[in-house]
């Protein structure tokens, strides 16, 4: 029965009204102490069913205390996005399978957790190293839990988080384990204020490694600190070797401007500038710096800043890739602008 049809239904038998009759035709009337009880039953039960189809869709549900969606029970206030959505490198560890004995695919930790627990999961195994990626949000420090391991199984593993913003130096942030399929962690005290964080390595804890199933099954990993990103292809808004705007840059920018005009309250926007290793260490970084300025000046020049934010410019030069510059296309994706909007 669709959602339709079952609506339809449930709506009938709340008001009263029979939806089915007998084999003859003739309205069914047995069972009437049972009529009242099943009405009630009924209408509580239309009342919830949105809710109820949409869990079970989308593993999704409205909150009126939540500005962005909720996934089993958290608030997310950035919505889908706040997830880890790319797969950096997975080491499985012994006993890394799933419940069809098969080895299981990393890519099932990518965006929000499905809607039935332990329904699509990767088992680490014993030593399992799991490392994602935000590409289109940062991890912050806020008050409270800043980021959510959604774990599945009877028995949840304990699991140690580290997090790092190159991929390359990373800081411990401790051990998650606990009841239920959630699991906070909070990264205050472990890193600087405004620190913003896009890799997230994950590594089961083997000392207490005693599922059969080896190790955590995890399912997703969403930011509740999370900060909105933008990157730009250096290619698009540069010449090479050139901090000057092409003409046609704008068109680029524009997606940027449409984020940036719709903040409200008191907001941080920082525009990082970056390049890729080829050249001098120090020509790269003042490169990074002066692109970061013009797209700054640019953006300011049409009035996208509210009043409210509080605008930063810094260049990286080539100290945060994207990817390793060990190809033409890689140094490509190092060559970019990013524009990330930080709650204050």
């Amino acid at each position: 029965m669709g959602r339709g049809a079952l609506t339809t239904f449930l709506a009938a038998r709340a008001a009263g009204r029979r939806p089915c009759k007998s084999a003859d035709g003739a309205a069914d009337t047995r069972w009437p102490v049972w009529r009242n009880v099943s009405r009630i039953f009924c209408a509580v039960l239309f009342a919830a069913l949105p809710c109820i189809l949409d869990a079970a869709g989308a593993g999704v549900q409205a909150s009126s205390s939540c500005s962005g969606v909720v996934y089993r029970s958290v608030c997310f206030p950035q919505g889908p996005i706040s997830f880890a959505d790319e797969l950096v490198s997975f080491v499985p560890g012994s006993g890394a399978i799933d419940n069809e004995g098969k080895p299981g695919d990393a890519q099932a930790t990518l965006g929000a957790p499905v809607p039935r627990p332990g329904a699509t999961v990767l088992p680490l195994g014993c030593n399992g190293v799991l490392t994602l990626r935000f590409t289109d949000n940062a991890l912050v420090d806020i008050p409270g839990p800043d980021l959510y391991v959604f774990e599945a199984g009877d028995a949840p593993e304990p699991t140690s988080i580290e997090i790092s913003d190159d991929g390359v130096r990373w800081i411990p942030i401790g051990r998650v384990q606990g009841e239920g399929f959630t699991q906070p962690v909070d990264i205050a005290g472990r890193v600087s204020p405004g620190q913003t964080f896009q890799w997230v390595r994950l590594t089961n804890a083997s000392d207490i490694c005693t599922s059969s199933w080896g190790g955590a099954d995890i399912d997703a990993v969403g930011a509740i600190g999370s900060a909105r990103r933008v990157s730009i292809d250096a290619a698009v808004l540069f010449a090479t070797g050139s901090a000057r705007l092409k003409a046609n840059a704008q068109r680029a920018l524009t997606a940027v401007e449409a984020e940036i005009r719709g903040l409200r309250g008191a907001v941080r926007v920082v525009i990082e500038g970056h390049t890729d290793d080829v050249g001098t260490e120090a020509s790269n970084q003042r490169l990074s710096e002066a692109r970061a300025k013009a797209v700054q000046a640019h953006l300011s020049r049409r009035r996208s800043f509210p009043e409210t934010a509080r605008v930063e410019v810094v260049g990286y030069g080539e100290s945060r890739p994207q990817r390793p510059n060990a190809s033409p296309e890689q140094r490509a994706q190092n060559r970019r602008v990013d524009v990330l909007i930080l709650p204050e």
